[in-house]
């Protein structure tokens, strides 16, 4: 699921969240439907544009993943899925198709 991300004040303490662009309760029950939650992020270096992809919350943008729970996976690593899937040992290979 790809999802546009969404900017969030809370009332009480001023906080900003940034989460995924979906309508009331959804934005809160959406992301428990999934382990692996990414953020996109560019930055610029005098070398170009850079993607990385967030794996971690950082106060303000919300991601996680059980991938990387023994600390295999940096806060940004490189947008590669099946990078990410070598680091943590799992299996890059591409399933059949199902339809031939």
């Amino acid at each position: 699921m790809i999802c546009h991300d969404d900017y969030d004040k809370d009332d009480a303490t001023g906080r900003m969240f940034i989460g995924i662009m979906v309508t009331g309760k959804l934005k809160r029950r959406i992301p428990l439907l999934f382990d692996e939650i990414y953020c996109a992020m560019t930055k610029e270096t005098s070398k170009g544009i850079e993607y990385q992809l967030l794996t971690r919350p950082t106060g303000l943008y919300q991601a996680r993943t059980r991938l990387g729970k023994g600390g295999e996976l940096e806060t940004y690593e490189e947008p590669d899925i099946k990078n990410i899937l070598r680091k943590v040992g799992m299996s890059t290979e591409d399933k059949p198709s199902l339809i031939e």
